[in-house]
């Protein structure tokens, strides 16, 4: 979740007016037009969300996607937000270009909208068009009288909007806990004041323009969720993306893409069998090979010796806590066995205070100390701090940028298993024979190569069997279970779609190909939305690529 805002707001803007792929997709713009046919009474109306053009390929995915619908007799209808919001909000705020700096970027990503849609035959209808005066008025009154619980807790017809504001706003301040911001109460009114007016615009445009199809940035994040919300209360189609690495796209029906729900496909895929030529993609994908805008596993020229790890018994039977990033929406909002992460590690430290014949170490994300993001306030470190918990003897908590993998911690210790909440790890372990333990709503959780407990009961009976006696390797079947889990993750769900590369994008010499086959990656994805079928379904998924 964390590359969606890779530099987004440092350097976003520039890249989006002073790189050649800008001037790439207006010369294919010329191309369109002279390829599509006349508009004609009855087409396919599809309505593109406010994107999160800031983003460089983002911006050319929804190029790119409004031009192939284009191509196949579609009208295109996009939205945008033109400074509607105020403060701060889900594209610029704390730590991502907000506080001072709001007010510029807010603008600069204005016009990087209305660059983005310049040339489409449809204008953009800006959300400002949709909300008066009074109407913001009010809401701003509603809100002002509402209680710090009260806000985080405000739902209505069914949107949780409250929730959001307070993802957002911790996501925005890379922390977990609230209270830990400057002027939080006001902030986490000023989110849910802007969803609210959001909302608001939504729901005016979509009884107004009556769309046949949306398509939108991913709505994991608010804004964008509100609007996945409003079309299925309407029972419009909505189809969401997000480019998750240098040249994956997710994509996801009636859902919000980064989500990662592999269930309606896996009991039909996990039944295919794995050729050579696909162990040897997941063995390249395990070793590092995976493309990603930037790897948050590696801090690689900014690591630093870690001196606990001289202490550690490497004759001990051991745990491994595998943390997620505190503040991340990756972690937040998946509890299951716990009341959050923090409760989890720190429920786990009491156990192993109560069982010194193991050991427990905690090793937080590396990019909680990333040079290439903010670094990140509330940290696993801090948060245990911060609850007055001592480590006992037989805890080990590694600093995040201690420069050791985790297959270097299990392969130099009698590591039994491994811990997590949703992080990747909870797959790549079980893929080299290593059991997992998970706490949290991941996309793996229940796909047969986990253990899967609902209850701390089950969860610390689970851990003591991994513990007490010989260490013990998962059957070759679960090994088997979680790289076809990696297949699918990366291969199909993640698909390449060969339109572009890297960050700032490479644009393919093949583009306009590309836009108008009906084979393919890109191709299968298009039609899908076109026909209003699922993206990934029982029998059907994107194409291996």
């Amino acid at each position: 979740m964390i590359e969606r805002f890779y530099k987004r707001l440092k350097s976003g803007v520039r890249k989006v007016f002073k790189n050649e792929w800008l001037g790439k997709l207006d010369g294919i713009e010329k191309e369109i037009r002279k390829k599509e046919p006349d508009r004609i009474s009855g087409a396919l109306r599809i309505l593109i969300g406010p994107s999160f053009a800031i983003y460089p390929p983002s911006f050319i995915l929804d190029r790119a996607l409004s031009y192939a619908f284009r191509l196949r007799g579609a009208e295109v209808i996009p939205i945008y937000c033109d400074s509607a919001q105020h403060t701060e909000c889900n594209y610029v705020g704390g730590d991502w270009g907000g506080r001072e700096n709001f007010k510029k970027n807010c603008a600069n990503c204005k016009k990087t909208s209305e660059v983005l849609w310049k040339q489409n035959p449809i204008k953009p209808i800006p959300f400002s068009r949709n909300i008066s005066g009074v109407e913001k008025a009010r809401i701003s009154a509603a809100v002002s009288r509402m209680s710090f619980e009260e806000a985080s807790c405000f739902e209505e017809d069914g949107i949780e909007y409250g929730r959001m504001a307070k993802d957002i706003l911790v996501n925005n301040y890379l922390v977990a806990t609230p209270s830990l911001i400057t002027d939080h109460v006001t902030l986490l009114k000023v989110h849910l004041e802007n969803l609210l007016v959001v909302s608001l615009a939504y729901s005016k445009i979509l009884d107004e323009q009556r769309p046949d199809v949306v398509v939108s940035n991913d709505s994991y994040y608010g804004m964008w969720a509100i609007l996945e919300r409003q079309c299925k209360a309407r029972s419009i189609p909505f189809y969401s993306h997000y480019p998750a690495t240098i040249n994956r796209v997710a994509f996801a029906y009636n859902d919000a893409a980064m989500n990662l729900d592999f269930s309606k496909s896996w009991d039909s895929f996990a039944s295919a069998p794995l050729y050579a030529e696909d162990e040897a993609k997941i063995n390249r994908w395990l070793m590092g090979q995976r493309g990603y805008v930037i790897d948050t596993t590696k801090l690689v020229g900014h690591e630093s010796e870690e001196p606990i790890l001289q202490i550690i018994n490497t004759k001990k039977s051991t745990l491994i806590i595998a943390a997620n990033v505190i503040w991340d929406l990756a972690a937040l909002d998946k509890q299951i066995v716990f009341k959050d992460m923090v409760d989890w590690i720190l429920q786990t430290i009491e156990w192993f205070r109560c069982h010194e014949e193991y050991q427990l170490i905690i090793r937080p994300h590396p990019v909680e100390v990333s040079p290439q993001i903010p670094k990140t306030k509330e940290t696993v470190a801090s948060a245990i701090e911060l609850s007055g918990v001592v480590l006992p003897a037989n805890v080990f908590l590694l600093k995040p940028d201690a420069k050791i993998t985790l297959n270097e911690l299990i392969d130099r210790f009698d590591v039994r298993g491994v811990a997590v909440h949703t992080t990747t790890v909870g797959f790549e372990c079980p893929a080299k024979g290593m059991p997992v333990i998970t706490t949290a709503k991941s996309p793996y959780r229940g796909f047969g190569f986990t253990f899967d407990p609902n209850s701390p009961e089950d969860y610390f009976s689970a851990i003591h069997d991994l513990l007490q006696g010989y260490r013990t390797v998962l059957s070759e079947d679960a090994q088997l279970l979680a790289r076809k889990f990696i297949k699918f993750y990366h291969f199909h769900y993640y698909a390449n779609i060969g339109l572009f590369s890297g960050n700032p994008p490479k644009i393919s010499d093949n583009f306009v190909k590309i836009l108008a086959d009906n084979d393919g990656a890109f191709g299968y994805v298009v039609n899908s939305i076109l026909d209003g079928a699922p993206i990934n379904g029982s029998t059907r998924w994107i194409p291996e690529t």
